[in-house]
């Protein structure tokens, strides 16, 4: 389970209830007159009513039902209301969710202008959440360093601190690497995640002991720090690569193979978008395509285990039966 949101439950089981009650009620005839003019998409599409975080920077703590009882009708509007001024997160956010989210505890939003950059749910002196500007995934270097700040006197789990200190572990990979990372080859890039194996002599092309996130090591450094949270395009710490001699891991961001011909352990592609084979000819290992949409396999013309596609690619699954890779139909993501 996804540890930023290991405290939904709770969430999901209102929105559960918010969509039933939608179809069942209407016009809300059981919620209050604050509720009714609030909870319908119309409304929650209006403007903040509270204008002291109209251009507001910093922290916008918001009671929870335990520290401000009176007020959790008008404490889950003002959370609905400002979680939708961010579009990656609005849809997320009804009336009946920010209040199940109080009914925990406080909310605290970090607002640039007036608009939520990344949140962190409580309850009690206990993190149970902390959200990225992108909704479902770690928020940016810079506004980690300020939750970190903020919740540093606050009780959370080992997973939420490791996330947390993602902070230390990209100033720790910016010193070994011993440049600004704008000034930095693949190469030196590579090497300092403990990738690179070499550069082929012949043709100056970079071969891999093994590719992934930062965090994919022996050692197991970095354990949330990723190429995006560092700003770099894997597809440009592709671009030179020819060989990966052990597991490949390509996040969704990866949208082709491009030089790499061989890849010597496991390799799992992309579920989110379709991906280009480019010269990729074999795979040591399984291969894992759950999820992926392309048809073809490209030059692909080997697997050394089995390859595990989405039930349903039936001309993928033609094509590689063809060239005698075994298959395997799931109905699940990797």
């Amino acid at each position: 389970m996804n540890t930023i949101f290991s405290s939904a439950a709770l969430v999901l089981e209102h929105v559960k209830n918010y969509s039933n009650n939608t179809k069942k009620y209407g016009n809300y005839p059981n919620l209050s007159p604050l509720k009714q003019d609030t909870v319908s998409f119309s409304a929650s599409k209006t403007k903040n009513s509270d204008k002291s975080t109209e251009n507001k920077t910093g922290w916008e703590i918001i009671r929870g039902e335990k520290n401000d009882p009176d007020n959790i009708e008008k404490n889950s509007v003002k959370l609905m209301r400002l979680i939708q001024k961010n579009k990656n997160w609005e849809d997320a956010m009804s009336y009946d969710c920010a209040e199940a989210y109080l009914k925990q505890g406080d909310f605290h939003l970090y607002l640039e202008n007036g608009k939520p950059k990344s949140a962190v749910q409580f309850e009690g002196d206990t993190v149970q959440l902390i959200l990225g500007e992108k909704r479902n995934g770690i928020p940016d270097l810079k506004y980690l360093s300020v939750i970190k700040e903020h919740t540093k006197d606050y009780k959370m789990n080992e997973y939420k601190k490791a996330m947390l200190d993602t902070v230390d572990d990209a100033d720790e990979f910016k010193k070994r690497l011993g440049k600004p990372i704008n000034e930095a080859s693949s190469e030196d890039i590579l090497y300092t995640a403990g990738m690179l194996e070499k550069r082929d002599e012949k043709d100056g092309l970079l071969i891999l002991s093994s590719f992934g996130q930062p965090n994919h090591n022996e050692k197991n450094l970095y354990k949330y720090l990723s190429w995006e949270l560092l700003g770099i395009d894997e597809n440009e710490l592709l671009k030179d690569v020819k060989e990966i001699k052990g597991d490949a891991f390509f996040s969704h961001n990866v949208k082709t193979a491009g030089k790499i011909e061989h890849i010597g352990g496991r390799a799992f592609f992309p579920t989110e978008n379709d991906f280009d084979f480019g010269n990729l000819k074999s795979i040591g290992g399984d291969a894992y395509m759950e999820g992926y949409n392309t048809e073809t396999c490209g030059n692909l013309q080997s697997v050394g285990g089995t390859c595990y596609i989405s039930k349903g690619n039936d001309k993928l699954k033609q094509e590689l039966n063809l060239k005698g890779i075994k298959t395997y139909e799931n109905e699940c993501y990797w």
